[in-house]
């Protein structure tokens, strides 16, 4: 019996209730091509249980059943998806929802005589891509699974690139239950000229009875690579990132932004600029520069201005240099890393949240010897490694061919300019035992030359 009160009066009732406990061990037996199996724990006192699916907007109850399980027909199984189970009492009382479970997409526990599934594109993937001479000929390869309980073999794989011809080839290995392959069409593709492209590749089994694992896409965009033919210098200032420049986000959080700061050459300036302060994660950002043609050149170098404020002793951040000769198929090691004091520009340790330099004297000037790649066509990566420390800068690239036969200058010799700042003239004094000749190269704050070499007599 309950008792029911309604303002100032009370009811009682003498009709027959019940109070069921929440469905437990809900969990997903099985997905097929066209249906969904689930369980769960009974509940004592139950009749039966309902079973609700998340469409639109709401849990819509799509099955019932007696047992502690029940088969949902007429599922898709390319799609991601959410269940709930309740109970039924024998007065027709439903109990409460349990919280829902999530199913993503894709058969699972279901045995199938023929089913083969195409895993992924591995070349090329989604992205953004150059107009690089190389993208004109890009290998198509693809990652493919079987999930046939029979062993299957000699069956054809195809691709097509946005509304183009149909390329098909036969794939002839042998996959048993769960084995995996790759393939490497041999008719190559091309990512020119600028666009966007999709590419579908899939596979095509006698006898499939599962139609919706058997393709991948890939959606391409291919921008202006910007071909550069140094000596050239990117200060930034125009747009960000520039023409040609690409922005790597691997964890789709913090990366490189642009910042108006002070610069090096105690102007304002506009920089890259990463929040290593902010951005608790271990990982690597990347600031990618346009394709630099260093055809002809003997001794090609780089140089770039740089701020940062290095935090602790134990939250390190550093930032590497890497290059590519193959259009960013691929980065090699440059030779250039630094990290911790040696990588700060201000001398010791800086807690102040969202540094930034104030002065010229908190910038750098460092370079990257890229002799190595004299007469190719390449892409440099400034790749950020966050040590959750603080923030770094990076302005005023610079791409220049180093003379012939001439070495920079490494002595240990005291060297004085005045006066400085200036904006015309001004003297550079080199006082040193060696009564070799110096050259000087000068350069403007962006990185540029501002006169022929001399060569002075000591």
């Amino acid at each position: 019996m309950i008792r029911i009160s309604r303002g100032s009066q009370s009811d009682v009732s003498d009709n027959t209730f019940s109070i069921f406990p929440e469905i437990q061990n809900l969990s997903v037996l099985f997905e097929c091509p066209d249906s969904v199996g689930l369980q769960w724990t009974p509940v004592a006192g139950a009749v039966a249980y309902e079973a609700s699916m998340l469409g639109d907007m709401y849990m819509d109850s799509v099955a019932t059943s007696s047992s502690s399980s029940v088969t949902i027909h007429g599922t898709v199984p390319n799609v991601d998806k959410w269940f709930s189970v309740r109970a039924i009492g024998a007065n027709g009382g439903k109990g409460r929802r349990v919280n829902a479970i999530f199913k993503p997409a894709g058969t699972y526990n279901c045995p199938l005589a023929y089913d083969n599934e195409m895993v992924n594109l591995i070349s090329p993937i989604s992205g953004t891509y150059r107009d690089c001479p190389s993208n004109g000929s890009i290998d198509v390869k693809i990652h493919f699974r079987s999930l046939s309980i029979n062993t299957i073999s000699n069956f054809p794989i195809s691709y097509r690139l946005n509304s183009g011809s149909i390329v098909t080839e036969t794939f002839v290995g042998t996959l048993n239950t769960f084995d995996t392959a790759s393939y490497t069409f041999s008719v190559p593709i091309s990512l020119l000229p600028t666009g966007s492209y999709q590419l579908a590749a899939w596979i095509s089994l006698t006898g499939d009875m599962n139609s919706y694992n058997d393709s991948a896409f890939a959606q391409i965009n291919v921008i202006d690579g910007n071909l550069g033919v140094p000596p050239l210098t990117e200060d930034l200032e125009t747009s960000f990132p520039p023409l040609g420049f690409l922005i790597g986000n691997p964890d789709n959080d913090i990366t490189w932004i642009s910042r108006t700061v002070t610069g090096a050459s105690s102007f304002s300036t506009t920089a890259a600029y990463l929040d290593n302060y902010s951005y608790n994660s271990p990982t690597e950002d990347y600031f990618k520069t346009r394709v630099y043609d260093l055809t002809g050149m003997t001794n090609p170098y780089m140089t770039f201005d740089v701020a940062h404020a290095p935090y602790s002793t134990t939250l390190i951040d550093g930032l590497r240099i890497d290059v590519s000769s193959n259009c960013g198929g691929n980065f090699i090691f440059s030779g250039y890393l630094k990290d911790g004091l040696t990588l700060g520009t201000v001398g010791g340790y800086n807690t102040t949240v969202d540094w930034e330099p104030t002065d010229a004297t908190e910038w750098r000037n460092d370079s990257v010897d890229l002799s190595a790649y004299a007469g190719q066509q390449v892409i440099l990566r400034f790749a950020n490694i966050n040590g959750y420390g603080n923030s770094l800068y990076i302005d005023n690239i610079n791409i220049s061919n180093l003379p012939v036969g001439v070495n920079e200058y490494t002595n240990n010799a005291a060297v004085t300019i005045y006066p400085n700042p200036t904006k015309e003239m001004f003297n550079i004094y080199c006082k040193d035992e060696s009564n070799e000749d110096v050259t000087v190269i000068v350069l403007d704050a962006l990185g540029q030359w501002l006169k022929p070499c001399e060569t002075i007599s000591q």
